[in-house]
This record gives structure tokens, C-alpha cells and sequence, in this order.
């Protein structure tokens, strides 16, 4: 095994999407694309901050009673209303800022807190689920992009570089959520067979989970009904949902499955939708934006290179591989 350590890191290497930086034409294709995808970016913002965010009434002053996240303690020494209005007003103001001159650092980081304020809001009062946790995270790490890249060529490569690298980042740590879903929906599993208990590799894992989840919340979903009196149907795919999780991380390191590993990512969620009726807009358009579209995603991949890539049946399509090619 130590042996194969050079070999190992060598490969790593191979897949580190920074690896063609030192080709200025292809760099420069990369930073003009991410560019457009983070003026995108700050468009979402800005029509979320118009439409999701309800207009106060009545029935919201009734929640106050509801102890607020840390990032709005505030709320607490004012009037509700005023509170509201403000975290409301803030976040359209930060947000048409951003999508006016995304370039500008001060207007990056106000929108970032205003985010902040918005999603603890909504938390708190409105019982918003995770959608919006990674938006936070990605929003934070934008704040890092250079300054002065409105012009279509306004720095040397490396400000290039390091506008790609906080990209990077921003599809990292978003893979890095699934991971760590599909982490913990594995080691729950390795649990429950240790303790002789339903477990999510069992056949009738998928109708199980199904079932609980909408009694849970005492809704009704398009498939819902179907899939759990079809569970045996649904295994294949919740395990490979297993997989898609799992090993999300190790797919911001091999740009060819970028795309094909976003449009996997945006099928579970619609799965999720259809199935158990949670529905995950943000993270859909969020994939769509870092993974699907991603600049670093070959402009030619070939199908046998995809499936080199994949993490851990790549091993097996790299064996395939060597005999349909012998040396």
C-alpha cells in the first residue's frame, strides 16, 4: 500500500481542476464563464429577497414568542414590524448592490450578513428547512473574490487564479454538504445492523423511509403512495442516492463529472420532491449554477474518461480500460 502512495498523488494532482491554469487561453475562457455564473448568483438573491420573503402581518407578530437564532438577537429589543421591515428591506437593498457591482467586495460582504439575517429570520420565525444553510456558506466565501474584475480582462493571471480558486471553493463546500448527508446516512445504517434493526441497505429501505417521513409531517406527495407499495422498485435508486451523497467531495476534484454530478444531485431533489415533498429549489438552482454550468468542466469529455472518474467504479472502468487499449 505505501508503495502506491506516488502513484496515489499523482493522480490527485491529475484531477485538481487548477492543474491547466498554466494554459492563459484556457484561463481566461474559465474566469470570463465563472464571472457570468456569480453575477447569476447575486440575480437569485435578488429575486428571492423580493419574492420568497412574505410581507408582514398579524399572524407573524404571533411568533415572537419563538426565541430567535444568534444572528438575529436583536429582534428581541425592538418592535417586531420594525424588525421584519428591516431584515426585509436590507436584504433587496444588499442584494440589488450585489447584482449592480458584484465586483465590489463591500457589496459581497453586505449581502452576505443581510443573507444571514434573512435565512435566521425565516428559521426562527417561518421554520424554514436547510435549503438556504449552503447558500450562507458560498455567500461567505464570495466575499474572498478580488476586487476590480468588471472590466473583461482587468488583472494578471494570478487574480485570475485566485478568482477561480474561490469558485472552487464554492463547489467544494458544496459538495461537501452531500457528503456529509450521505456520511451520516451510513454510519446510521452501520448502526442499526449492529443493533439488528431496519437499516437503509435493507430491500424495503426506500418505502420505509417514505412512509415515515410523510406521517412525520402528515403530508401527501405525487409518488409517495406508489413508491412505498413499490419498494423493491425504489431500492436501486435509494442506494444509489447512498452513493450520489457519499462520495460528493471527491467529484469537485474531477472536473469531467462536474455537470453529470450536478444533474444527479438536481434528480435526487426532484426524487425528494415526488417521493416525500420536500422540495429544494435553492440547492436545485444552486447546483445548477456551480455543478451543471461549471467552468471547469471539459469542453470535449469523452464517455470512457467520465467513467474513469467516477469514484470507486472508476477503478474498474480504468482496468476495462487498459485491456481494450493493451500497451
Amino acid at each position: 500500500m505505501i508503495a502506491k502512495w506516488p502513484e496515489t498523488i499523482a493522480a490527485f494532482q491529475r484531477n485538481f481542476p487548477f492543474r491547466g491554469f498554466s494554459a492563459p487561453s484556457r484561463q481566461r475562457e474559465q474566469f470570463s464563464h465563472a464571472r457570468i455564473l456569480i453575477r447569476m448568483y447575486y440575480l437569485f438573491l435578488l429575486f428571492t429577497s423580493i419574492g420568497m420573503l412574505p410581507r408582514y402581518n398579524s399572524s407573524l407578530a404571533a411568533e415572537v414568542s419563538v426565541d430567535p437564532f444568534w444572528p438575529i438577537w436583536w429582534v428581541g429589543w425592538v418592535p417586531f414590524p420594525i424588525a421584519f421591515g428591516a431584515i426585509r428591506i436590507s436584504f433587496i437593498a444588499t442584494s440589488l448592490f450585489a447584482t449592480l457591482s458584484p465586483e465590489r467586495r463591500l457589496a459581497r460582504l453586505s449581502v452576505s450578513v443581510a443573507l444571514l439575517e434573512f435565512v435566521a429570520l425565516y428559521t426562527s420565525v417561518l421554520r424554514l428547512d436547510v435549503d438556504w444553510y449552503v447558500w450562507i456558506l458560498t455567500a461567505f466565501l464570495l466575499v474572498f473574490l478580488p476586487d476590480g474584475w468588471r472590466e473583461p480582462d482587468p488583472f494578471p493571471a494570478a487574480g485570475r487564479e485566485r478568482f477561480l480558486l474561490v469558485f472552487w471553493g464554492c463547489q467544494a463546500v458544496t459538495l461537501l454538504t452531500y457528503s456529509l448527508s450521505g456520511l451520516g446516512k451510513i454510519l446510521g445504517a452501520a448502526w442499526q445492523i449492529g443493533t439488528d434493526q431496519a437499516h437503509a441497505f435493507s430491500p424495503d429501505a426506500a418505502a420505509r423511509h417514505i412512509a415515515d417521513r410523510l406521517l412525520n409531517t402528515e403530508e401527501v406527495s405525487i409518488l409517495g403512495s406508489w413508491v412505498i407499495t413499490h419498494g423493491w422498485i425504489a431500492w436501486p435508486f435509494f442506494l444509489g442516492s447512498l452513493y450520489l451523497l457519499t462520495f460528493s467531495l471527491s467529484t469537485a476534484f474531477r472536473p469531467a463529472l462536474h455537470r453529470w454530478w450536478g444533474i444527479g444531485l438536481i434528480l435526487f431533489h426532484i426524487a425528494n420532491y415526488l417521493t416525500i415533498n420536500i422540495g429544494f429549489s435553492a440547492h436545485i438552482f444552486l447546483n445548477t449554477l456551480l455543478l451543471v454550468y461549471s467552468p471547469f468542466h471539459p469542453k470535449k469529455g469523452r464517455v470512457w474518461e467520465t467513467l474513469e472518474a467516477l469514484p470507486f467504479f472508476g477503478i474498474l472502468a480504468q482496468r476495462i480500460s487498459r485491456i481494450r487499449t493493451p500497451a
